[in-house]
């Protein structure tokens, strides 16, 4: 009987990002703080939530 191998693993491997506090995709600019990120992320939901309403109100119109 044959034992079963996984495959191997370093081809699902993803390469850790530098931990210098930069990001590797937008090079040259600082990496945000964690008050940074959480200000953007409130702004997104306000942003995503007002379109919704305007949406739900859009429909409620018709």
């Amino acid at each position: 009987m044959a034992s079963y191998r996984k495959p191997e693993r370093s081809s699902f491997h993803i390469p850790a990002a530098p931990q210098d506090g930069r990001s590797s995709a937008e090079e040259g600019k600082p990496a945000l703080s964690a008050v940074e990120k959480y200000r953007l992320l409130r702004e997104t939901r306000r942003v995503l939530r007002r379109e919704r309403l305007a949406s739900e109100r859009k429909a409620d119109l018709r």
